[in-house]
């Protein structure tokens, strides 16, 4: 966060797979930061992840896959034993109830970082 704080504000930025505190994530919200949810946290020994993101401004949260990397925790959502970007949304009606929010919410998200109208 100290070597973000040096640079001239960006309009916008990703961290991916965030994994960080509450505290640099609110931080970094306030600098500009999106945070990306993984399919990754859905496993049971990443409830603290969940619970930062239950806590980040919303409408900074998007949701992605990591495909075909960091495998979710559900066997039933792999192809082929590897993650796929067909479970963005299981990923997002997951995230949705971790965050207390419409699903929607996160698709609307997507659009309006990408810039466009959903």
């Amino acid at each position: 966060m100290s070597e973000l704080r040096d640079f001239p504000r960006l309009p916008r930025f990703l961290l991916h797979s965030f994994g960080g505190s509450l505290e640099i994530g609110k931080e970094a919200a306030r600098m500009g930061a999106y945070f990306s949810f993984s399919g990754y946290f859905l496993q049971t020994r990443k409830a603290k992840t969940r619970e930062i993101f239950s806590r980040l401004p919303i409408e900074r949260i998007l949701v992605e896959t990591d495909a075909p990397e960091m495998a979710l925790p559900n066997p039933k959502f792999r192809f082929n034993d590897l993650n796929h970007p067909a479970n963005l949304a299981f990923i997002s009606h997951e995230l949705a109830e971790i965050c207390d929010t419409e699903q929607e919410r996160f698709t609307a998200n997507t659009y309006a970082f990408w810039g466009e109208d959903k």
